[in-house]
């Protein structure tokens, strides 16, 4: 493959880094609104993808992903056989994930399955975790203000940053 072709795909497949927690509401209708600064990073898509996920405490949560991050696994597969297992792994995902869009006011509708799945009622935790917002249940417990620092070393430390 020739450079200028990689440097495209790298283009077309980068969003940016996305960080930062928020708590946030769902609305009556259990509508989210994805931040202006997100959108920006995510590069303004009108739709993005909702696939189920773990925070970093292990607890279920929805992540919210970039078309161009959810659509780069595609292209990874282009060419490969059907019966690659591989195949039926995405399938799997795809299966699992839902395609929902953004209103003019940058709010996505939560799909049933995910409200359950992650135990989505009223308040939530929005936090951006480098290709993907996670959104999991506000139990009031800890606070997006609160910073674990042996945590934040030792990762530090795990990638020489």
């Amino acid at each position: 493959m020739s450079e200028s072709v990689k440097a495209k795909q790298s283009e077309f497949t980068y969003v940016g880094v996305l960080v930062d927690t928020v708590c946030r509401s769902l609305d009556p209708k259990k509508r989210l609104t994805i931040s202006a600064g997100w959108r920006e990073v995510m590069r303004q898509p009108d739709y993005v993808y909702l696939m189920p996920g773990k925070n970093g405490a292990g607890v279920s949560c929805v992540d919210v992903i970039p078309p161009q991050i959810f659509d780069s696994l595609f292209r990874e597969m282009q060419g490969m056989s059907r019966t690659d297992p591989r195949w039926s792994a995405v399938n799997f995902i795809c299966d699992s994930a839902s395609q929902v869009y953004l209103d003019i006011q940058g709010r996505i509708r939560i799909p049933e399955k995910f409200l359950k799945f992650a135990g989505l009622e009223d308040k939530v935790v929005m936090a951006g975790s480098n290709d993907r917002i996670k959104v999991w249940h506000d139990d009031g417990k800890a606070s997006p203000e609160e910073i674990d620092l042996d945590a934040f070393e030792a990762a530090c430390n795990l990638v020489n940053f």
